[in-house]
């Protein structure tokens, strides 16, 4: 059962859905077309990007690490959710769509796929 459980999340380019890793064993437990994590750090591999700069091909080095759960809400239909992007080519790190602001982390993040390509909507972390 996922509910509760750590996991990295990330868009897999073959099956067109997500890939849900289990953080400690790594592998790959759940391919999902829409998931809702708490908790998130958004994390980038910078060996990983630099790698997909030098050869122009695509490879796993960005994802959502969180938890799995619904107790947080859809993030996508929240008010004050925000569209989160990432482009190995453009940014060093995720990006709030709207303005490029980096963003590393979030308080629930939902991941769906809009015509094939991936949607990823988040609430902020409120500052303390």
């Amino acid at each position: 059962m996922l509910n509760e459980t750590n996991v990295r999340v990330y868009w897999n380019l073959h099956k067109g859905c997500w890939s849900v890793q289990d953080r400690k064993t790594g592998r790959v437990v759940k391919h999902m077309i829409a998931c809702t994590l708490a908790d998130v750090k958004f994390i980038v591999r910078p060996a990983g990007r630099e790698k997909v700069r030098r050869e122009g091909k695509k490879n796993v080095h960005a994802f959502a690490a969180g938890r799995f759960s619904l107790k947080n809400g859809l993030a996508s239909y929240v008010k004050g959710a925000r569209r989160v992007t990432y482009n190995p080519y453009v940014n060093e790190t995720f990006v709030f769509a709207e303005t490029g602001e980096p963003v590393t982390n979030a308080y629930v993040v939902t991941m769906g796929s809009w015509l094939g390509k991936p949607s990823v909507w988040a609430i902020k972390n409120q500052a303390n």
